[in-house]
């Protein structure tokens, strides 16, 4: 899945998790409900500053709409076994890596 799906699933998923309809989330970030439908059905990808406006409202880290969520990678097992130092630095990265990958799109 790519990154840009797992957004768009993520949104989707938390959006719907917290009871908003597109236009209540739209009101909430002060953007049009058009511009949420079109992220949701991946015409549109939102900005950095969007991403965050977005991820505020919805009260998660805005790293985490980009997390892929299937059980291979859920695995508690899997992080755990990756070193803490190595772990620490991947996910002191996880902005800037996310970051680049939004304004390189």
């Amino acid at each position: 899945m790519s990154l840009r799906q797992t957004f768009i699933g993520n949104l989707k998923k938390l959006r719907k998790g917290r009871q908003l309809s597109q236009m209540q989330l739209s009101l909430d970030c002060e953007m049009s409900s058009t511009y949420i439908a079109e992220i949701e059905m991946g015409r549109k990808f939102p900005s950095v500053e969007a991403v965050e406006k977005i991820a505020g409202v919805l009260r998660v880290p805005a790293y985490s709409l980009f997390w892929e969520t299937r059980n291979s990678y859920r695995k508690k097992s899997n992080l755990l076994a990756i070193p803490p130092v190595i772990r620490e630095d991947i996910i002191a990265k996880l902005p800037e890596i996310i970051g680049s990958f939004i304004r390189k799109y």
